[in-house]
């Protein structure tokens, strides 16, 4: 179940991503900034297309020159052809509605989803900073009537919320709700409700002040909530007979409730009430691992298959041979990265620096740019 359930990373993600535009947001509202609308949107489209075109390019054109074997031209149907085909709409951010069953770069849905909904931010973010109080119960709405959709969607569809339940056809869940913005957006919201209030914590506007038996319970709380989300449903969403009510309910509740209790934790951590694992989350390491993070996810699934198809006799698995094979992927996949970032994050960084107008020093660290790029989205 804890492999079943790794998806529930993705909308860990999204929760993140939301919450740090959101903190960013007002930060920069409350140090009297004017908002740049077109920086705002070329600087994300920027940052995540360098590198995704590239992975794109050698989709659509040398990849099926990259290996060899009976399984070999499944590559060519499964990768190539739909980059040849399909690259504009993965380049525009579509492919989740457009071509939803012939993606190019299969995991790029996660993309697709995060920059659509980067392109409604500003409106809700402006409203959130000028009205939060009409703004928050809206948010809170939305997360509901999202929640909603994602049950109504299920319903209709007959979703499994469990994918190894071999009964029944599992085609729909990936069409219909996987990698739809509709049914993965409430992750999103909460995180935009979480980033404004770390803001108003920051700010001393708000404080939390909690008693420390009060703490233990959240804590507990939270992780019996996370280990719920793994566990939960098991028996029941795994039998034979389909349950169409649980299912239903499974793939609306989980991931809202998942995303509530990493807000606490981050919550927690920004508040002092974090203790050890604010510590292990405060990691140096995790700044330089965040370098390989992107670069990783859109070249680790190529690679994998790339690695499955190539073999010409069959394989026996073991323990051993599982372990060998994931730091062996995972380790290549890191190389890979590494150039694909040397080729895309620091000549996108001169760029950006070059179009947004940061001149400055001559020498300058990569901290400085990346720090005044980022900040030249806000005018004074």
């Amino acid at each position: 179940m804890f492999l079943v359930s790794a998806s529930l990373s993705v909308d860990t993600f999204f929760t993140i991503g939301s919450a740090l535009m959101s903190y960013g947001f007002m930060k920069a509202k409350c140090k009297n900034v004017r908002f740049n609308l077109f920086l705002y949107y070329l600087h994300r489209y920027l940052r995540l297309t360098a590198p995704f075109a590239i992975v794109v390019l050698v989709s659509a054109t040398l990849l099926k020159y990259m290996g060899s074997g009976p399984k070999w031209p499944l590559v060519d149907l499964n990768f190539q052809q739909p980059c040849a085909n399909n690259w504009w709409s993965a380049l525009l951010y579509v492919q989740n509605y457009v071509n939803v069953t012939d993606m190019c770069v299969i995991q790029s849905w996660y993309l697709n989803i995060d920059f659509q909904l980067y392109l409604i931010s500003p409106l809700i973010l402006y409203a959130l900073w000028k009205y939060p109080r009409a703004c928050l119960p809206f948010l809170v709405l939305c997360i509901l009537l999202f929640v909603g959709v994602s049950f109504y969607v299920a319903w209709m569809y007959d979703l499994h919320a469990i994918l190894t339940n071999f009964y029944g056809n599992r085609g729909n869940y990936g069409k219909y709700y996987y990698v739809r913005t509709h049914t993965r957006c409430a992750p999103w919201f909460i995180g935009v409700i979480l980033g404004y209030y770390i803001f108003k914590f920051k700010q001393n506007q708000f404080r939390l002040k909690l008693k420390k038996n009060v703490v233990w319970i959240l804590w507990g709380l939270c992780f019996g909530t996370l280990l719920a989300c793994v566990l939960g449903g098991h028996s029941t969403l795994r039998g034979e007979e389909y349950d169409r009510w649980g299912n239903a309910f499974h793939i609306a509740l989980v991931r809202p409730v998942w995303c509530l209790a990493v807000s606490w934790i981050i919550l927690a951590c920004t508040n002092d009430y974090g203790g050890p694992i604010n510590w292990v989350l405060s990691f140096p390491i995790y700044q330089v691992l965040n370098k390989f993070t992107y670069s990783i996810y859109l070249t680790h699934e190529t690679i994998l298959y790339m690695i499955t198809f190539n073999k010409k006799v069959s394989d026996y698995f073991s323990d051993f041979k599982m372990a060998y094979h994931f730091w062996g992927i995972l380790w290549f996949s890191a190389g890979i990265s590494y150039l694909l970032i040397l080729m895309t994050e620091s000549p996108i960084l001169v760029i950006e620096k070059m179009l947004f107008g940061c001149f400055g020093k001559k020498e300058q660290t990569k901290r400085d740019v990346e720090n005044e790029v980022d900040n030249a989205v806000f005018e004074k």
